[in-house]
C-alpha cells in the first residue's frame, strides 16, 4: 500500500466512523453471515486462540470473540473505528493495516477480515498474514466478489463505502490467495441472499435457494455476491 493510498483509506474509515453512525453502518455489524449462510465459525478458532482480526468494523465480531475465552487483536488503520470498538474482555485494539502486521512469525491462530481485505493488495495481505500464522492457523476471508450485476449497481449507486477506492475480489485474488497456503477451501455465496437485508427469516430461505443453485449450476458462483475463503497454514 503507498502512503498515498494509505492516508485516503485513513482518512475514508475516519469519517466513516465519526458520529453520528447512522443505522445503515450499525446493521452491517451483526454475524448474520454466519446464521444465513448455516455456517458454524467455532469450526475455526478455539478458546485461548489468538485472533487478529483486520478491519473490525464495530467490533461486534471481536467482542462476541472475546466473550468466549478467544483473545483477539482488533485491527483497523482508522483510530475513529479503534474508538467506536471501545474496551471489551478478551479484545485488544491496535492501530495498524493488514500489509504491515505487527505480530511476530508464527504467533497467531487466525487471521480474519469481513469485507476489508478489498481494501490491501492481497498479494502483500496474502504474505504478511502467512508469515503470523503458526504452522495449521487459519486465515478466513469472507470478501465481497467483483462480478455479481446488483451488487455492482449497489456500490455505483448507494454504499457508504463507494467511496473508499475498494477492490473487490477476483478468482484470481482467490488463487494468489492459495498458492501460499498448505490448503484451501472456497464456497460462494449470496445470489439472492443479499435481497433478504436484515431479515433472518427471509435470509436463511433464500439462502437455501442459493445452496440449491450453486449444486445444480456451479457457474452461477461467478455471480455470487461473497467468498468465503478459509486458509490452513
Amino acid at each position: 500500500m503507498s502512503a498515498g493510498t494509505d492516508r485516503r483509506i485513513h482518512r475514508y474509515f475516519d469519517a466513516y466512523w465519526a458520529p453520528p453512525v447512522d443505522r445503515h453502518r450499525t446493521s452491517l455489524e451483526h454475524e448474520g453471515f454466519f446464521d444465513f449462510e448455516g455456517l458454524d465459525p467455532s469450526l475455526w478458532w478455539n478458546a485461548g486462540d489468538h485472533v487478529v482480526e483486520i478491519g473490525p468494523g464495530g467490533g461486534s465480531v471481536a467482542r462476541s470473540l472475546g466473550r468466549r475465552g478467544i483473545r483477539v487483536s482488533a485491527v483497523d488503520i482508522s483510530g475513529m473505528g479503534l474508538e467506536r470498538i471501545g474496551e471489551s474482555p478478551g479484545v485488544t485494539r491496535v492501530r495498524g493495516d493488514g500489509e504491515r502486521l505487527p505480530f511476530r512469525r508464527g504467533s497467531v491462530d487466525v487471521v480474519l477480515t469481513r469485507v476489508s481485505a478489498i481494501h490491501m493488495n492481497v498479494d502483500e495481505f496474502a504474505m504478511e498474514s502467512a508469515r503470523i500464522l503458526r504452522p495449521g492457523g487459519r486465515l478466513v476471508m469472507i470478501e465481497p466478489r467483483a462480478h455479481h450485476p446488483a451488487v455492482a449497481a449497489y456500490r455505483a449507486w448507494a454504499s457508504p463505502g463507494r467511496g473508499s477506492g475498494a477492490r473487490f475480489l477476483t478468482q484470481r485474488d482467490v488463487d494468489r490467495v492459495a498458492i501460499r497456503y498448505r490448503s484451501t477451501w472456497v464456497s460462494h455465496h449470496g445470489l439472492l441472499s443479499p435481497l433478504a437485508g436484515s431479515s433472518k427469516i427471509l435470509g436463511k430461505r433464500f439462502c437455501e435457494w442459493d445452496r440449491r443453485l450453486l449444486l445444480r449450476w456451479p457457474r452461477l458462483a461467478d455471480l455470487s455476491w461473497f467468498t468465503l475463503i478459509v486458509a490452513e497454514r
